[in-house]
């Protein structure tokens, strides 16, 4: 069995092993997600290390558990990656809400988004006002959302679904009043 206090040397001996499979699944170090990856690789090493029949640390066990652990680790970042994907997909429907809403937008377009915010101040609360022109002002930068609120990217998506649920009703006066405009 594989003891927890072998994982330093364990990851020491199959670092370039776990860079090599993220390489393959064309995960790069300047991807923003590159670190979630790495350290779901590791885990799954780990895990891997602990499953297998042999000593992962052994030199007669080396190759058997290089193949064992490099197809078992790959197909677990493949569905780390789906699920990545299909999160990614769910904030980008939830961002099509604040599409419209960029600050030059709010600034200078046309009455609708004036009319908009308004409606939007009334509705919300006051926390979820300010949220929403962080949402406006810094709409792309996650990094931004999680050093002032210190939580998660999930948690900072979550909050966005439920401001765009409550904003919902008023979405038609962004959409009517942007084809408005526009023609």
């Amino acid at each position: 069995m594989f003891q927890a206090e072998d994982y330093p040397r364990l990851l020491d001996q199959y670092q370039a092993m776990l860079h090599r499979i993220l390489w393959d699944l064309h995960i790069y170090p300047y991807d923003d997600y590159y670190d979630d990856c790495y350290q779901q690789s590791q885990i799954n090493l780990y895990r891997c290390a602990q499953d297998f029949d042999g000593d992962a640390l052994s030199d007669e066990d080396n190759y058997r558990f290089t193949a064992y652990a490099m197809n078992l680790i790959r197909w677990r970042l493949l569905d780390f990656l789906r699920q990545h994907s299909r999160r990614k997909q769910r904030e980008e429907v939830v961002d099509q809400v604040f599409d419209v809403l960029t600050y030059d937008a709010v600034a200078e377009s046309g009455l609708m988004s004036r009319v908009f915010m308004a409606k939007a101040k009334k509705i919300l609360s006051d926390q979820d006002y300010a949220f929403l022109m962080d949402v406006i002002l810094h709409r792309g930068d996650s990094h931004y959302f999680t050093d002032k609120y210190q939580v998660t990217r999930q948690a900072i998506h979550g909050r966005k679904r439920r401001l765009a649920k409550k904003l919902a009703a008023l979405k038609p006066l962004l959409w009517k009043g942007d084809r408005n405009e526009n023609n």
